[in-house]
């Protein structure tokens, strides 16, 4: 246990440090991607031709919002050989 004392102290040395309103870069984690909505979307698209359109109408969302939220546009990240 520490005392109040310290635990003032250790406090204060966190909010010198910026930690109370943001915590170090190293301690940052990506989010997590969700494989199995991937391969579900996937699924919908290649098997059962639905459209990013049609997709996006079924779950009330946008295209753009569709594609943001759950990472349809990640090919666009990857390079690609132009001859």
């Amino acid at each position: 246990m520490i005392t109040t004392n310290h635990a003032r102290y250790l406090w204060s040395q966190m909010a010198r440090a910026g930690y109370k309103t943001r915590e170090p870069v190293e301690l940052d984690v990506d989010g997590e991607r969700p494989a199995l909505l991937h391969e579900i979307i996937a699924t919908h698209r290649e098997q059962l031709d639905y459209s990013i359109e049609d997709l996006a109408h079924l779950v009330h969302l946008t295209v753009g919002e569709l594609t943001e939220m759950y990472l349809l546009g990640d090919d666009r990240n990857h390079l690609q050989l132009v001859r």
